[in-house]
């Protein structure tokens, strides 16, 4: 399943100019892979059509989807899935 954002981290706040992979998120906040998004990260696409260059969050992305993200992401968190 596409994710809603692809993401990037920039080689400096006062440009957008990437440094890295490009990375999957479901939610803007953090990438598939665990990494936080911050002022330092340029979202490059926000339509489930983007690319991650990333290879944990591309593989996290082929195998699984949403739903079974967000449980993962609750126990991750301390919280009880029920």
């Amino acid at each position: 399943m596409a994710c809603l954002y692809t993401a990037y981290r920039c080689k400096s706040l006062e440009s957008d100019e990437q440094k890295g992979a490009s990375h999957y998120s479901d939610d803007g906040e953090y990438t598939l892979c665990g990494k936080t998004i911050d002022e330092h990260w340029y979202i490059s696409d926000n339509t489930f059509t983007g690319e991650a260059t990333c290879p944990k969050c591309a593989r996290i992305d082929k195998e699984t989807n949403l739903v079974q993200r967000r449980k993962i992401e609750k126990k991750r968190n301390g919280k009880s899935s029920n």
